[in-house]
């Protein structure tokens, strides 16, 4: 039922920002966001339309507490009838932007989505909102859209095994192609 009435806010939000894609194209490349996920640099890049109890801002600082559950993503601008897609959100800056041993930490993937299966709520890996440790600056937590080319193989990332995942190498493992993203920042003070 929150769907329902998100929905109309969503479709708002996007018709405005949608058509706005070199503005998270430059936040990407001034942020260094292709190069931090071992992705090559893109020509064009949608806008995700990303809403927990707000529209995300790329870019933008939120607190942690601010996102931790589960947003709603709005992907109808970017689907095309019977293709598939990968939706992915990872930290690239695990364990700290200096000190990043951990890049990439992987807080959620839905793979498979269409037309007819677009529930984000079922991931592969489900859901983990942002938990820098203490004192490690502000983070980068990165939502990526991929359209597929065939199944997708999690290369045994899991639930319970999140850490040190190569979004580029992964993308590129699996024949994906970006074509849409948003990120925010977080921190622990």
């Amino acid at each position: 039922m929150v769907i329902f009435s998100l929905t109309p806010l969503l479709v708002l939000f996007c018709s405005s920002v949608c058509s706005q894609n070199n503005h998270v194209l430059e936040a990407f490349m001034d942020d260094d966001i292709f190069e931090a996920l071992s992705l090559t640099p893109q020509n064009t890049l949608g806008t995700l339309s990303i809403y927990f109890d707000f529209f995300v801002e790329s870019g933008t600082e939120y607190s942690r507490e601010s996102t931790q559950e589960t947003p709603a993503v709005d992907l109808s601008p970017f689907m095309e009838y019977e293709k598939k897609y990968t939706l992915i959100m990872a930290d690239p800056d695990a364990l700290s932007r200096s000190n990043p041993v951990f890049r990439s930490y992987l807080h959620w993937i839905v793979s498979d989505l269409s037309f007819q299966n677009s529930d984000l709520r079922n991931g592969d890996v489900p859901y983990v909102g942002p938990g820098p440790p203490k004192g490690t600056g502000l983070h980068r937590y990165i939502f990526l859209l991929f359209e597929q080319t065939c199944f997708v193989d999690l290369g045994g990332f899991s639930n319970e095994n999140r850490k040190s995942f190569n979004v580029g190498e992964f993308a590129s493992g699996n024949n994906m192609k970006l074509i849409a993203g948003n990120y925010f920042l977080a921190q622990n003070k």
